[in-house]
């Protein structure tokens, strides 16, 4: 998804297809088996930066070990997921977006359909890859895609090409060709896409961001959201 030769779109490709915790070129040596840090240990109060009740650096330095100890409010995590996208319009939309609580209350599931949904395809699944993760949220969050999609889904993959939509809503087609950006990395949705509101509602743009956010960090953005109050419906 987002995939072209458009500079501005771009920097999605680097964040989406970079292993989480990983650092540009010439940022250091990559360690592995590092220390996984608990929650605990993640605590910011025991941070030297800490003060006062709050961080005095713009951005966290411990951002990846505290999303991986899923010690990190859902904002602050969203809000480091999207800061690669550098273009003006979707930052706009997304900074409006994260900042207004009650669009937030909807963050994670479009309703209990959804949820249900989800979680019976993932269980499902052999395939646990964050491709597959991110494709299934979106395909469950409309009763109907499913339906036509769901003989598509098998234990490890999903056979776009044997799908046939019909007549779906807008809504419904703009999950379906998402799905199919994030799963299989081709570019039907772009930036300027999410970024403009008369094509996508505000619901909708919430729940395209949350898969990508799964896209980026698997099942962590549903664990970091549940946390933090995001699965109501």
């Amino acid at each position: 998804m987002l995939f072209s030769t458009n500079l501005e779109n771009m920097s999605i490709e680097r964040m989406m297809t970079s292993a989480p915790g990983s650092r540009p070129k010439g940022h250091g040596v990559y360690v592995f088996n590092r220390h996984k840090y608990s929650a605990k240990e993640c605590d910011c109060r025991l941070c030297l930066h800490y003060k006062r009740k709050k961080c005095k650096l713009p951005k966290c330095e411990c951002i990846e070990e505290r999303i991986e100890a899923v010690a990190v409010g859902y904002a602050e995590f969203m809000k480091h997921t999207f800061d690669p996208i550098k273009n003006n319009a979707y930052q706009n939309r997304f900074t409006k977006y994260i900042n207004d609580e009650s669009e937030m209350k909807f963050m994670l599931f479009r309703g209990n359909a959804h949820k249900e949904m989800f979680e019976r395809a993932i269980e499902k699944s052999l395939n646990s890859e964050n491709s597959m993760l991110s494709a299934l949220y979106l395909l469950t969050a409309d009763k109907y895609l499913w339906s036509k999609v769901r003989c598509a889904v098998n234990n490890n993959d999903i056979n776009f090409s044997a799908v046939r939509l019909g007549n779906v809503s807008t809504d419904a087609y703009t999950l379906y060709m998402t799905a199919r950006d994030l799963y299989s990395g081709t570019a039907h949705i772009t930036v300027s896409d999410l970024a403009d509101t008369d094509l996508i509602t505000n619901k909708m743009f919430g729940i395209l961001c949350n898969a990508m956010a799964i896209r980026r960090y698997g099942m962590k953005a549903i664990e970091i959201a549940k946390k933090d109050g995001g699965e109501r419906c």
